[in-house]
This record gives structure tokens, sequence and C-alpha cells, in this order.
């Protein structure tokens, strides 16, 4: 059975760090990922693309981190940093969503990419908005053409 379907890659800012309010990093204009990694961290599990992107962002930085704890979801990770278990690492965007944590600027970190697949006989209108939302608020990935710009049968 063969399935038309378009593909993109779009950039999506970096990560940013999470800590409770109150941590000495806190205040900090920008941390490097060799200075995260001087603290316990909480992340998603192995396999999930945001820890994924952070493992790989901490091997390019030639440092190794400690992650203390794993959570299933980004409200329990919110939770453990805000209860001063680790610090987080999580899309910024979202980092400016959590109220019980503070986010800080990274330097180092490089963008992550974001990717979006649907056949191509039509994308739902809840999928479709969500295109849009990718072309309006990320640039396009290197080496891609844009949304929509691959389609292949498989």
């Amino acid at each position: 059975m063969s399935t038309s379907t378009a593909k993109a890659s779009r950039q999506a800012p970096a990560t940013a760090p999470i800590v409770p309010t109150g941590h000495p990093l806190a205040g900090t204009a920008q941390v490097t990922p060799g200075r995260l990694a001087e603290e316990d961290m909480v992340d998603m599990p192995p396999g999930s693309g945001i820890r994924r992107h952070n493992d790989a962002a901490f091997t390019a930085a030639g440092v190794t981190r400690t992650v203390a704890f794993e959570a299933d979801t980004m409200a329990l990770l919110e939770q453990l940093v805000a209860r001063d278990l680790g610090i987080g690492l999580v899309p910024a965007a979202t980092a400016a969503t959590m109220p019980g944590v503070s986010a800080v600027a990274t330097t180092g970190v490089p963008p992550r990419t974001v990717r979006a697949v649907w056949t191509a006989s039509g994308a739902s209108p809840a999928a479709r908005a969500f295109l849009q939302l990718l072309r309006e608020r990320t640039p396009k990935a290197p080496a891609e053409d844009g949304l929509g710009a691959q389609r292949s049968s498989s």
C-alpha cells in the first residue's frame, strides 16, 4: 500500500534552562552547557525528542551531566524543578509558560529541529493551523525547502 506524504522541518528556538525561583542561576544573563552540567538535572525519559536534543547538546559541548530525575510530562518536570530537585532544559516557548520556575537564557545550545509529516491528500483543519503557526514563527531548517516542499510515496 502506497501513501503519499508531505513533510517539513523547521528550526525552533533552542531549549531554555528552568531553575527554581531563588536559585543562583535565576538571575544569570546567560549560562553555558558546562555550567548547567554542574547541577543535578531533571529531564524527559531517554528516547524522547527533547531528551535526544538535550543529550546531543551536552555531548557537543563536551560535558557530562547528571540526570537525577526523569519526568514523563512537562508538568511533572516543572514540579520537580520547582521543588528544587534539579534544573530542567525545556523548549524555550514552554519555559516562558511555567509559573513555578525561572527561565534562563543559554549560549552554546543549538536550535531544535521540529518535523511534521502529514498525508499529501490533505491535512485536517487543526493540522493546517499548526503548520501555518510553524511557518509564521520558525525559520526553515537547513537544506529544507519549507513546509510542504518535500513529498514522498512510501
